[in-house]
């Protein structure tokens, strides 16, 4: 498009929400609802406390709750095995990190997008119902129904998107019209089947053309502000008058399986922090990207500018804990900020983080016996399943095999007590 485009916005909020998620996963596991996607009162309030805010001129074109924010996040954690669910019982869950979970907190924001990326083409193939548990390439905003079968629109939204050129703006209001009128697949199926043939849910039959493309421009909103900009995928911008306009980027054409590599080039490296000296950390300018690169390290105080995060003994020991250096925090520090931050703030998080060290943990079983001898009567039957670790204590190797060893040990007259 021939307008000025200025006020670019690329932000991937799912993907920061799914960070403060696993964050918190890792200080304590928060307990989840019945439904295994929302959590209990007081820590929902806690999450929203830390998510990093939609800029304004963005979030008046779509609707999207914090409880839904974080919803969404814990689906896409447990579908990508970042998380898993652990409890006594199917009413009382815990959201619980992953070793994989682990690793991913640790790499690039590239890397992080490459595994969601892969995990959504994945979703892509399979075709599955988006139940409330599961999550899908294009999500379902309304339960659409055609000639009484659940309506699949990946590939018609693929092609709508898909006929963005890559860093080329163009009007989001321009688009969606675009795509209703000349590009929308419920009027084909209308014309070729009737209206009656498209339903919501099981009773509501569609009776006109304005309906039909109301429900189509829903779709199209829907995927492009909880998946492609959700996930980093479009560029929004003010265009003339401050009317919105949107790019593909390259990320974009690599979701929508037009490319066949990634890459996510993070341009926003603005100066725009000043870290005092007393720790708290000053915005001069808005930029949720930046905010989002501090979460990991800083607590959050407030969003859009002024003194919105304050480095903390806390929050260092709680970037520690996700294997971030001294060195992770102050590069991240000095690519944002518009003066060297000062001795004593480096000098106390460099301490911070030298007061943490790291262990080693594991899931074991052991077997007491009540004497040596009866020790040493296991070790014969067991062999290489144990190891003995006293006089009368051995520790099986494999917890996968502790059927297998107790079994052993029944047949030969050794009983559990």
């Amino acid at each position: 498009m021939s307008a000025t485009i200025t006020n670019k916005v690329r932000f991937p909020y799912l993907l920061e929400d799914m960070v403060i998620v696993l964050m918190r996963c890792l200080a304590e596991p928060p307990r989840l609802k019945t439904d295994h996607v929302s959590f209990l009162k007081k820590v929902e309030e806690q999450l929203w406390n830390q998510l990093v805010e939609i800029p304004p001129h963005l979030s008046g074109h779509f609707q999207t709750s914090n409880t839904e924010r974080l919803a969404e996040a814990v689906r896409f954690l447990f579908n990508l095995h970042l998380t898993t669910k652990a409890g006594l019982s199917s009413k009382s869950m815990n959201l619980v990190i992953t070793e994989f979970g682990h690793k991913w907190l640790n790499s690039s924001t590239e890397k992080k997008l490459e595994t969601i990326y892969s995990g959504l083409c994945e979703a892509k193939r399979t075709r599955r119902i988006a139940y409330i548990n599961t999550f899908k390439f294009s999500p379902c905003p309304i339960p659409l129904m055609v000639r009484r079968e659940d309506f699949e629109p990946t590939s018609d939204l693929i092609k709508a998107f898909g006929s963005l050129v890559v860093d080329e703006y163009i009007l989001f209001d321009q688009f969606i019209d675009h795509q209703v009128k000349v590009c929308n697949p419920l009027r084909a199926i209308a014309a070729d089947s009737g209206f009656a043939s498209i339903t919501i849910g099981h009773d509501h039959f569609v009776k006109s053309t304005g309906e039909v493309d109301l429900i189509w421009a829903d779709y199209l909103k829907n995927f492009l502000f909880t998946r492609l900009f959700a996930l980093g995928a479009v560029t929004f911008a003010s265009g003339d008058n401050g009317q919105l306009a949107l790019a593909l980027n390259t990320a974009g054409s690599y979701l929508l399986g037009l490319s066949e590599t990634f890459s996510y080039a993070d341009s926003n490296s603005d100066k725009i922090l000043i870290v005092q000296p007393d720790f708290d950390v000053v915005f001069l300018a808005p930029s949720p990207v930046v905010e989002s690169k501090l979460t990991p390290f800083a607590q959050r105080l407030s969003s859009g500018i002024g003194v919105l995060f304050k480095i903390t003994r806390a929050s260092i020991m709680a970037a520690a804990s996700v294997e971030m250096t001294a060195d992770d925090v102050l590069f991240t520090l000095a690519e944002h900020c518009l003066q060297p931050v000062s001795s004593n703030v480096e000098i106390e998080i460099r301490g911070w983080f030298d007061q943490c060290s790291y262990f080693e943990g594991h899931e074991t079983y052991i077997i007491k016996c009540p004497d040596h001898t009866t020790m040493m009567r296991v070790l014969e039957i067991a062999g290489s399943l144990v190891t003995p670790i006293s006089d009368t204590v051995l520790e099986l190797n494999d917890l996968k095999c502790k059927l297998t060893c107790l079994k052993l040990l029944k047949d030969n007259g050794v009983f559990l007590k």
